[in-house]
C-alpha cells in the first residue's frame, strides 16, 4: 500500500502533505511497525494541528500537535 502523512491546521483544514512511502508487508493478518523520520519539518506558524496517518488515500488516524 502508500502511506501518506499530512500535517493539517485545526483552524482551516487545510492539509500540507509529505512524500508517498510505500509499505511492504509479508503478513497481511499480523500487525506491522512503521517508522517514519520527518526531516526539516517547518510548521507554517503557531497554532494547534493533526499529524494525520493515511494508508491508500484513506484517512486512519490523527495525532493533535500544539505549535506553541
Amino acid at each position: 500500500g502508500e502511506l501518506r502523512l499530512a500535517l493539517m491546521r485545526a483552524d482551516s483544514g487545510r492539509r500540507y502533505f509529505f512524500r508517498p512511502v510505500a509499505a511492504r508487508h509479508r503478513d497481511f493478518v499480523q500487525t506491522a511497525l512503521l517508522c517514519i523520520r520527518l526531516h526539516d519539518c517547518v510548521f507554517p506558524e503557531r497554532g494547534i494541528y493533526f499529524l494525520e496517518l493515511w494508508y491508500d488515500d484513506e484517512w486512519i488516524v490523527d495525532q493533535r500537535l500544539e505549535v506553541i
